[in-house]
Formats: C-alpha cells, sequence, structure tokens
C-alpha cells in the first residue's frame, strides 16, 4: 500500500509542473549580468534579429512547403491560428498607445489552442468556435483603431 502512496505522490509532484506554460502569475526570470551593465542599443538589435531569424525561416518554409494545395479545414486553422498571433500584437500595439482601458489590456486570454501544436486539424465546429472566438476578441482592439470616433478610419478597416 505504501508502494502506491509513494508513486502518488510522486506522480503528483512531477505533474504539478505540466498545465498551461502561458501562466503569467508567474514571476519573470531576470538576467543575472554578473554586474555589467546591459546595453540597451545592443539589446534591441540581439532582441530584432529573433524576429528576422524566424521570419527568414517562415519564407523558406513557405517557399518549399508542402505538396498540393491544402484544403479549405487546414487554411482555416492556419488562419485562425495566424489571426490570434496577430490580435497578440495588436492587443500589444492598441494598449501601448492607450487607445482602450488596462482592463481590455489584461483582461485578454488567450485560449489553449493558440499555443499548442496540432498534427490534425480540428473538426469544422472547432474551427467555427474558434473563428467565433476570434471575432469576438478581436472587436475592442479593432474598435479601438476603427471606429470613427478614433480618428475616422472606418474606411482603412473595412474587408469587404
Amino acid at each position: 500500500m505504501s508502494k502506491y502512496l509513494l508513486a502518488a505522490a510522486i506522480l503528483t509532484i512531477g505533474l504539478s509542473g505540466c498545465g498551461n506554460s502561458q501562466d503569467t502569475s508567474a514571476t519573470e526570470p531576470v538576467a543575472e549580468t554578473g554586474g555589467d551593465e546591459i546595453n540597451a542599443f545592443a539589446l534591441a538589435i540581439d532582441s530584432e534579429r529573433w524576429g528576422v531569424m524566424i521570419g527568414n525561416a517562415q519564407n523558406l518554409l513557405a517557399d518549399g512547403a508542402g505538396s498540393g494545395d491544402p484544403d479549405d479545414a487546414w487554411r482555416a486553422n492556419q488562419a485562425l491560428k495566424d489571426g490570434a498571433r496577430d490580435l497578440m500584437r495588436l492587443r500589444d500595439d492598441v494598449c501601448s498607445e492607450g487607445l482602450v482601458t488596462a482592463e481590455v489590456c489584461s483582461g485578454l486570454e488567450f485560449p489553449a489552442w493558440v499555443y499548442r501544436y496540432e498534427p490534425e486539424v480540428p473538426s469544422l465546429e472547432v474551427l467555427q468556435s474558434r473563428s467565433d472566438w476570434l471575432g469576438g476578441a478581436l472587436q475592442p482592439f479593432e474598435a479601438a483603431v476603427c471606429s470613427d470616433g478614433a480618428g475616422g478610419h472606418s474606411m482603412e478597416c473595412m474587408v469587404e
């Protein structure tokens, strides 16, 4: 019996680290500099380099990716994942400009599907649910930029 309790305790401790890796309540790690001052310009260049490297890899992948045309469900899944990532950037930009309240900025929580890799395309019902979420989550940020009261950009924001 004690073997089972020990195994259960070890399993519980091991699994306690699993879960949503996007937990924003955790403390952000701080770099150990050894007393050296961090050069902000060099840090900006290094940080921007990651984006260039990701872009280069994405471009190479797109040039030789897959065989044949993707089906509509695959396209919808990719568009939703891309849209969610774009929404993260839009949220950050809109919030840094002060166009929405701090509550709106911190209140947007992204579902797990945004962060995880899925080897199979979800069902059309799941994709529709994700599309509904993205459309709703986008609203306050898109409206802050595109409404007539926000500088008259409504015409530039129309899709149809």
